[in-house]
């Protein structure tokens, strides 16, 4: 079947997703995307103005990413479809790794996928997560991909090669945050026997500055340019006392829970202040 790539094009601009999806298949759209990365394009304005051009689009567009079912589907299409394990690495380094999250749904997809397909675990192979994965995200997805994933040397000792115990349940909390991807502050923390509770501040560390010559340099927030550095989140953890005293985190969340003391929030927002 034949279709108007003009038109296409233009529901994709628009952000009419659901309308895409009324005059194409998942199909449709997963073959159209290999079609276009099968072909060599020698100029940025010959990629544009290929008629499968839209296809590739679809995949930069955030409405389409909000739709998780959606990406599911058309991910593993064009996983199933793909011609060879070249396009398969293509597949990785492109929309798998801009589909691959901390969230628990889809981490529980991608390992259920890779468990099933070996083509899938192919492409998994090639995720690039190393900027914004924590260490037990990481290790998940290495897991499903069967192989060790790509990790910089100069990111440091790569994810279950790092210490993990620690002098203190502050340290052992403040550990877990990969020092290129962010910082933590503990702002303060509560023995319960062997076990502590640890409240953090953390910051994601901005990689990439813009610094334009006329005013200070920016960044991309999500909503637009800024040149206010990130906000700082809210944290816990929760840390465990070992024989010989030392400590390891055992797992954390987001967020202040509700019974935090009024102590630990007024020294949460002294920190800010301090911090900027």
């Amino acid at each position: 079947m034949s279709f108007d790539a003009r038109y296409l094009y233009e529901l994709v601009l628009s952000d009419r997703i659901d309308e895409l999806f009324m005059t194409v298949t998942i199909e449709d759209a997963a073959q159209t995307w290999l079609r276009y990365h099968a072909r060599s394009h020698g100029s940025d304005e010959e990629a544009f103005d290929d008629p499968d051009w839209w296809a590739v689009d679809l995949l930069f567009c955030t409405s389409f990413w909000r739709c998780r079912p959606l990406a599911r589907r058309l991910l593993a299409t064009i996983v199933e479809l793909a011609p060879d394990d070249d396009m398969l690495g293509s597949i990785g380094a492109g929309p798998l790794e801009d589909f691959a999250s901390d969230d628990e749904d889809d981490l529980r997809w991608l390992e259920a996928q890779a468990a099933g397909s070996a083509r899938f675990r192919t492409a998994l192979a090639h995720v690039w997560i190393s900027s914004w994965a924590s260490e037990d995200v990481f290790l998940r997805i290495e897991a499903a991909a069967g192989v060790e994933l790509a990790w910089p040397e100069a990111d440091g000792p790569r994810p279950g090669a790092r210490t993990r115990w620690w002098s203190t349940p502050e340290e052992a909390a403040v550990a877990w945050v990969f020092p290129h991807q962010g910082e933590a502050v503990p702002v303060g923390s509560r023995l319960e026997g062997d076990e502590a509770r640890v409240w953090l501040l953390t910051r994601q560390r901005v990689s990439y500055w813009i610094d334009s010559g006329n005013g200070p340099p920016t960044r991309w927030d999500g909503d637009g340019m800024t040149s206010d550095p990130p906000p700082w989140q809210e944290a816990e953890a929760r840390c465990k006392r070992e024989a010989g005293g030392l400590w390891r985190r055992l797992d954390g969340s987001a967020g202040f829970a509700p019974d935090t003391p009024s102590a630990i929030e007024e020294r949460a927002g002294a920190l800010r202040a301090e911090r900027g």
